[in-house]
């Protein structure tokens, strides 16, 4: 907020924590695990990738459906604990530039 302020904005409402969608820890191990199998078919690659790979990919995928479920339900059991701690993921700002 400091650098809000010094670059001319009076911060009117500063907000931590209260929203929190519970999807952090599904979303963390979805990329993970995607990170961790041959890539995916992407407008931004260069060239897509050969059919072993999309064979690979898709084979691979649907078996992480069930760990990827456990995770959301972790996530869920835990939303009302994370809203409640400064480890939230939300912070809202209202700032007004001054002229």
């Amino acid at each position: 907020m400091r650098k809000l302020e010094r670059l001319g904005f009076e911060v009117l409402r500063a907000e931590r924590g209260t929203a929190h969608v519970p999807n952090d820890l599904v979303c963390a191990a979805w990329l993970r695990y995607s990170r961790l199998l041959p890539p995916e078919d992407v407008p931004w690659r260069a060239a897509p990738p050969g059919r072993l790979a999309r064979t690979v990919r898709a084979a691979l995928v649907p078996p992480a459906v069930p760990l990827l479920l456990a995770v959301y339900t972790l996530d869920l059991l835990l939303a009302p604990v994370a809203r409640r701690t400064a480890l939230a993921n939300a912070y809202r700002v209202i700032a007004r530039r001054h002229r």
